[in-house]
């Protein structure tokens, strides 16, 4: 199990999604990578939750802030200071769009579009680390910047972030970044009709079957699996239109993943599970678990949305749906296959 208890500074950490239908995305990736919903029912907390695996914060998802862009997964690099990168956004030609803003107690963060014009959040940890788990079977495994001005956009984020770039691997169409050394996340000129922006890559065990389920769950298949450096991968879409990748590390990347951030036994959980918890932060009942041929996704959803108009109640709810049919899971990585083969290094 590729566990995570922090990042150094400069490495993309959490990722999060901002849904115009949180209930319809929880149900979707829950189903899709066996993630559990919990959504925060506190009104200041703005309809946020996290979606956890094996009970580890692997991802967030909350409400669609602005409705004139389409859905999407944004990425979150740690910082140690959010006031001096800020800063150092701003003199390197980008424009701040949020913060820096406390959260709760988890941490501070802020919104940056870069000197190209894609937006970047980045995070200072308090509680919250990012991600804890990373790098295995239903966890983000990769982050790519697609840019219309890959010399700008790399003096940008190296300026920013202090990335340095891995040589061998770096061209004129396509870079690769690294901290310390150890690969990070990468960036590629981008193809044509390809949108601007940050992209999510998820690992999956099996790339053409999990395709296959995103499909059938109501995703749409942007680009159909094909084999990669790195092993395998696709590029979907959730029903709602936010757009990711999946991907199947072969035996070199995954052994580059276990060399670099080593890896456990995986501890057993059910697929498809979406668990959901309303009541006072903190308070957590014992779950009450149903096969998954006792409930479907329409109770799913009635369940969630309880979640979201029950407010902060006093009241102690835990459900575990159960959708049957398990998810796939093992490694992702970027659109470009020369990029794609370093996806996991350093997380």
């Amino acid at each position: 199990m590729a566990e995570r208890t922090g990042y150094q500074p400069g490495t993309p950490s959490w990722i999060d999604l901002g849904s115009p239908d949180a209930v319809a995305s929880a149900v979707f990736y829950s189903a899709l990578f066996g993630w559990a919903a919990e959504m925060d029912p506190r009104p200041e907390a703005g309809g946020y939750g996290m979606f956890t695996l094996a009970g580890k914060n692997v991802a967030g998802l909350g409400p669609q802030m602005n409705p004139d862009m389409p859905p999407f997964w944004a990425v979150y690099i740690t910082v140690s200071d959010a006031d001096e990168t800020l800063a150092k956004a701003s003199a390197a030609g980008g424009k701040v769009i949020m913060g820096p803003m406390e959260v709760f107690d988890a941490g501070r963060m802020g919104i940056v579009q870069d000197a190209v014009g894609s937006f970047v959040s980045i995070w200072e940890p308090n509680k919250h680390i990012g991600a804890q788990l990373v790098n295995e079977a239903g966890t983000f495994a990769w982050n790519e910047l697609a840019t219309s001005d890959l010399p700008a956009a790399r003096d940008f984020y190296q300026s920013v972030f202090g990335w340095g770039l891995q040589a061998d691997a770096s061209s004129e169409n396509g870079a690769i970044f690294t901290v310390d050394g150890q690969v990070v996340c990468g960036a590629h000129v981008a193809g044509e009709g390809e949108f601007p922006a940050w992209s999510v890559w998820f690992a999956v065990d099996d790339c053409d079957a999990s395709a296959a389920r995103v499909g059938g769950l109501g995703g749409s298949i942007l680009m159909p699996p094909n084999d990669m450096d790195f092993g395998r991968g696709a590029v979907v879409a959730d029903p709602q239109g936010a757009v990711f990748g999946i991907g199947t590390m072969n035996a070199a990347a995954q052994e580059t993943a276990s060399r670099n951030v080593g890896r456990a036994g995986r501890r057993g959980v059910d697929p498809g599970m979406v668990r959901v918890i309303s009541g006072p932060r903190g308070v957590r009942s014992r779950p009450h678990r149903v096969r998954h041929d006792d409930i479907d996704a329409d109770e799913a959803r009635q369940a969630l949305e309880g979640v979201q108009q029950s407010g902060n109640n006093e009241t102690e709810v835990e459900e575990w749906a159960y959708f049957s049919g398990s998810c796939s899971g093992t490694c992702s990585a970027p659109r470009r296959a020369t990029t794609a083969s370093r996806s996991s290094s350093t997380r």
